[in-house]
């Protein structure tokens, strides 16, 4: 009897270890499956949002690159503008200095014509260089006093030097020598009329 109740004794854990086995695969099994539906979710979700940023980043990629485009625009023509005012500041800064130093040079060595074609290109690079525009036309005169050819050119230069608050004596000497030389001969400028 005794072998007979270990027998069902036995019977009954070898069923409970059989139905014990069968839940806890059971049980494996649908967890199994909700973690493979929760992965293929999240997977789903992931793949959403990889496309969603994905496509924001090619939108704002395109944004970047129309934004540099114009930005490489505007700098190219800032760029453009400095080297313009860079080589305008140096033809200024470099140019004049350098051109009024070489005609002075020319004006105390007595030539004359050098320095006057010295002194107009300071002029032409600046128009409102006054004192190149009186040397300019002073050399002219200087070169030949006797030259009535140039009379005219140099009062009309001096008279509009007068005019906008230019003043030297040489100025005053000058235009009243022209004046005395063309008294003496006064039909000089008959086509044009009198200075």
């Amino acid at each position: 009897m005794r072998d007979g109740i270990h027998f069902i004794l036995l019977l009954v854990l070898l069923w409970t270890l059989v139905t014990a086995k069968r839940n806890l695969v059971e049980l494996v099994e649908t967890k199994s499956k909700g973690l493979e539906s929760e992965i293929k979710t999240l997977e789903e979700d992931l793949g959403r949002k990889i496309d969603e940023t994905s496509e924001s980043l090619l939108h704002g990629i395109t944004e970047t690159r129309s934004d540099v485009a114009r930005l490489n625009t505007v700098y190219g023509g800032l760029l453009a503008a400095q080297k313009r005012r860079t080589l305008d500041s140096l033809y200024g800064e470099d140019f004049v200095p350098l051109k009024m130093r070489e005609a002075y040079s020319a004006f105390r060595a007595g030539r004359y014509l050098e320095a006057s074609a010295l002194y107009a290109e300071v002029s032409e690079a600046q128009r409102d260089n006054r004192e190149a525009r009186f040397y300019q036309y002073y050399a002219i005169f200087l070169a030949n006093k006797g030259d009535r050819n140039n009379y005219r050119a140099v009062a009309e230069a001096f008279t509009a030097l007068e005019h906008s608050g230019y003043s030297r004596k040489e100025i005053s000497e000058t235009l009243s020598f022209i004046n005395k030389e063309l008294s003496s001969d006064p039909g000089q400028f008959a086509e044009g009329g009198a200075l």
